[in-house]
């Protein structure tokens, strides 16, 4: 079939391609379109955009909240809502007009062993969080866990910022992800879009 320079042609798998000689010995061109190797979002409701209404219990996602002596309470601090979404209408949102701390997430089982990536767009507040990050963890039986500080000055912003976690190493078929704030009386984080693949 001809000579083919590796780094644009070796190691990929491509959707359709076709072949042309070019006349000299040896000389050949390839072309097509290269399929994508990132696996599917695995994110149940990753826009929130599922029940199309402002809801305490947006489907998919899970919500544990805790008082000042962490203790477990109802949790009231985290919802979707419409407006200022990256995309569609709606998003996740951490709000209070009290002090709270409160945790969004799913657990996904059932996952393939290997590398994967979390990422969502994400901006909050001007005021500045106790405490506030994406995570993955429980992805290989030990208590380790990957974040994004989401108190980094950056993610204070009006537009949404890139919160990304590369190259999680899933070894136990699971892994949950989500957000954690923990944040005095008003202050809000907003998040959308997020997704979970196999790398």
């Amino acid at each position: 079939m001809g000579n083919f320079d590796q780094p644009t042609c070796l190691g990929a798998s491509w959707d359709t391609f076709g072949l042309v000689y070019l006349g000299t010995a040896g000389n050949s061109l390839i072309y097509g379109k290269i399929a994508s190797t990132q696996g599917a979002n695995l994110v149940s409701n990753p826009g929130f955009e599922a029940e199309q209404y402002n809801t305490q219990t947006p489907s998919g996602w899970s919500e544990a909240q805790y008082d000042a002596n962490w203790n477990l309470v109802t949790a009231d601090a985290s919802y979707s809502e419409g407006g200022n979404a990256k995309s569609g209408n709606y998003h996740g949102v951490h709000w209070k007009s009290s002090a709270y701390r409160v945790y969004t997430y799913q657990t996904k089982t059932g996952l393939t062993n290997g590398l994967y990536t979390l990422r969502a767009w994400v901006r909050r507040s001007s005021a500045q969080p106790n405490a506030c990050q994406m995570e993955a963890k429980n992805y290989d039986g030990t208590a380790n866990a990957r974040t994004v500080l989401l108190t980094d000055a950056r993610f204070y912003s009006n537009s949404y910022q890139l919160a990304e976690i590369k190259d999680i190493n899933v070894t136990n078929g699971q892994c949950t992800i989500g957000f954690w704030t923990d944040h005095q009386a008003s202050g809000w984080v907003y998040f959308d879009d997020v997704e979970f693949f196999k790398q």
